[in-house]
């Protein structure tokens, strides 16, 4: 029994190291110090509860979350611009230009009154035409070039949709097995403390000796870490659900960009410079 509890109590200093080093990378991702990470998770030292179901919304509505769906379609339609200002070099150009101005008659500069006189007054009109047929092979490949940056652009923006989809669909199945194995962890935790009870009691009675109480206890023990486990891995499967969602949709839905910047940020940003006034509100 003796040589359970030690172990028990040195298996506490690795979940300590691993808890400040999760504690430390956490702080780094919020940018905030270890000490502001650690009073916002005192708060609670439960392992949250996952909900029962997951609003996953319509297939567009992942397209607009997912930022790396939306930064290759935004690829996609810069270089059909591309496209089709290569294809613009095939036709000719014609440019107007024109100026009017006015004079003084005044050769010593002392009267300028009549500036303004129509009879000093000049005025200039021309056009241009510009046609590059001669390069008509150079415009013709790179229209090639930019077309074929396209078709490979095309083809990214498909294989990054089929990786959201990928990703989503083993993300749920993950959670959802998770799910299930937490609920078999729960009954396999009950019948080993049950387990333990029948053994005390036997114990008591004195129909078994003391190694079957510690073997039990073994037991229970290591179905406790099973299942404080399988809870861990439910909420982090959760977390890669919405990750593979684009989450975050609720917490900033309906809210401005401004909004989204904190009110100390925006102190700090109007006081370095004063052309954010009628920006951040």
């Amino acid at each position: 029994a003796r040589s359970l509890l030690y172990n028990t109590q040195a298996s506490l200093g690795d979940i300590q190291i691993s808890l400040a080093q999760l504690r430390n990378t956490l702080s780094l991702l919020l940018g905030q110090s270890p000490g502001d990470v650690i009073a916002v998770l005192s708060s609670s030292s439960q392992v949250p509860e996952t909900p029962a179901q997951i609003a996953l919304g319509m297939p567009q509505d992942l397209i607009r979350r997912r930022p790396d769906i939306r930064q290759a379609e935004r690829r996609l339609a810069a270089q059909s611009a591309l496209v089709g200002f290569a294809i613009t070099d095939l036709y000719p150009t014609f440019t107007l230009g024109g100026s009017i101005g006015f004079g003084s008659t005044d050769t010593d500069g002392n009267d300028l009154s009549d500036i303004l006189n129509s009879d000093t007054r000049s005025w200039n009109l021309g056009a241009g035409f510009n046609w590059n047929v001669f390069n008509y092979g150079r415009i013709k490949g790179n229209i090639r070039l930019q077309d074929a940056l396209f078709q490979q652009l095309m083809i990214d923006y498909q294989n990054t949709v089929l990786n959201a989809q990928a990703e989503i669909e083993s993300a749920i199945i993950a959670y959802l097995v998770s799910q299930k194995q937490l609920g078999w962890y729960i009954k396999s935790e009950q019948a080993a403390r049950n387990a333990v009870d029948i053994a005390n009691t036997q114990y008591d009675d004195g129909l078994v000796d003391f190694n079957t109480v510690v073997t039990n206890l073994l037991t229970l023990r290591t179905q406790q870490d099973l299942l404080a486990s399988s809870r861990g891995q439910v909420a982090v499967n959760l977390v890669g659900v919405f990750k593979a969602l684009g989450g975050g949709w609720e917490i900033h839905a309906g809210r401005t960009a401004d909004q989204l910047i904190p009110d100390e940020t925006k102190d700090i940003m109007r006081k370095r410079t004063k052309y954010w006034d009628g920006v951040l509100e």
